[in-house]
């Protein structure tokens, strides 16, 4: 690999599922309303969040998609 190719090789910023997402990145990732997403966590059924502060919570990225990949196949 040339010194120019190696330069292009960017590594990625976070390992895969090693980082948190705030509520924002929580509603995109699901699609549920921030109000569902709190509704879920008081009745136990939605990932439980760490709070880093007072008044700061993130999900971990990992809990978040295995969450949404165990989700029931759609019935019809």
């Amino acid at each position: 690999m040339s010194v120019q190719e190696q330069d292009m090789v960017v590594a990625p910023a976070h390992p895969k599922g090693l980082y948190l997402l705030d509520i924002k990145e929580v509603i995109k990732r699901t699609s549920l309303s921030r109000s569902t997403i709190w509704r879920r966590l008081r009745s136990r059924s939605f990932p439980q969040p760490v709070r880093l502060s007072e008044q700061c919570v993130r999900w971990r990225a990992d809990e978040v998609d295995s969450w949404i990949r165990n989700l029931p196949a759609r019935q019809e």
